[in-house]
């Protein structure tokens, strides 16, 4: 059976935004979310073919636009319009399987994991000579 289930969210997030893994020198910083969309599908073949394998494919996306709304870093300099760090723009996953009727599951994902800030000012990758701070590339793992 398709089984399928899709959420959307738009509109802006809450002006005060709480994430513990953030590190505590930005928390007086506005988060904004101006866009956000997330789906996700499954598609099962039992109830078309009536075998006690069932073949499937499911997948995911998340799109999140997570930007600065106002807030100074320590040098005086606006961050307002930067990207929030430690959140990538875009997740997705799609997996792969076939599960038997008598309870087992086997399958093989493959997970998309955007690229993402470590610092609130942005550092572009190896800007930073110490690479501490800086962009973390986008990657495939699976």
């Amino acid at each position: 059976m398709l089984a399928t289930e899709l959420a959307a969210r738009t509109g802006p997030a809450p002006r005060r935004l709480s994430i513990p893994w953030l590190r505590p020198k930005i928390d007086h910083k506005e988060p904004r979310c101006d866009r956000s969309f997330e789906a996700y599908t499954r598609l099962d073949s039992r109830p078309f073919t009536g075998w006690k394998l069932n073949p499937y494919t499911e997948g995911s996306y998340t799109l999140a636009d997570s930007v600065i709304e106002r807030g100074f870093s320590e040098d005086g300099e606006s961050l307002s319009g930067n990207l929030v760090p430690e959140a990538p723009r875009e997740v997705a996953y799609l997996t792969a399987g076939v599960e038997h009727s008598a309870g087992w599951n086997a399958s093989v994902s493959w997970i998309y994991r955007g690229a993402f800030f470590t610092d609130e000012e942005n550092t572009p990758f190896g800007g930073d000579p110490e690479g501490e701070d800086g962009e973390v590339p986008e990657v495939w793992l699976n």
